[in-house]
């Protein structure tokens, strides 16, 4: 089944996003994929009734392995995505097979979490990855194309699929460069005075270029 949350008249899934109040009030609900449940729950308004549906249509296949969540916030009371993206999930479906990507606007970050057999594929690594490839769409504000490629790449890894990862490539290839400095290192030590910036220059940027791709939003 579909649930949308404080959206339409079909489905309303009511939820008090605080620490110390869970309760859900589901109202009506309808389209069964398999034993699981794809909810949607745009508390920020960033998708459009249309954008909803067409999110519906990537979010299906992944009911064959858990739960499907979509959820946006302009508030966050936690002031963490972590640990909303945790809490809401455990509050929803316990221990149960399924995966959130959570948009926070309050933060500006964008975060998945995933759980029970779901997350044998979607572990953390992956999540990371899946964030990496798709974070520039939410700073792009087009936050249906950002969550529809993100679920997307679930439902890929799901299949037994491979996803890009380019910054896993290049991280790995920083890496190699500075592995590579460290060894020749003792190499060029004598020649420092005659040619400081063969050594401060490339570490200096390996450091800079090496720090963007935490920010995922």
């Amino acid at each position: 089944m579909i649930v949308y949350a404080n959206h339409t008249n079909s489905i309303i899934l009511t939820k008090k996003t605080t620490k110390n109040d869970s309760d859900f009030d589901v109202s009506k609900q309808n389209n069964n994929y398999a034993n699981y449940t794809i909810y949607i729950d745009d508390k920020a308004d960033l998708l459009s009734d249309f954008e909803e549906k067409e999110l519906e249509k990537t979010m299906q296949t992944i009911c064959n392995y858990g739960h499907a969540i979509f959820v946006s916030i302009s508030e966050n009371p936690y002031h963490d995505t972590e640990d909303y993206a945790r809490s809401y999930y455990d509050n929803l479906l316990g221990n149960a097979s399924g995966v959130i990507f959570l948009v926070d606007m309050d933060e500006r970050y964008i975060y998945i979490y995933s759980n029970g057999q779901i997350y044998d594929t979607i572990t953390t690594a992956y999540a990371n990855t899946i964030t990496d490839n798709v974070y520039t769409y939410a700073s792009d504000g087009d936050y249906f194309t950002c969550a529809k490629e993100a679920f997307g790449q679930i439902v890929t890894l799901l299949e037994g699929r491979k996803i890009a990862q380019p910054m896993k490539y290049i991280s790995n290839a920083l890496l190699a460069i500075a592995l590579a400095l460290m060894i020749n290192y003792s190499h060029l030590t004598r020649y420092v005075s005659f040619f400081p910036s063969i050594l401060l220059l490339p570490c200096h940027s390996l450091l800079q270029y090496g720090h963007w791709r935490y920010h995922r939003s």
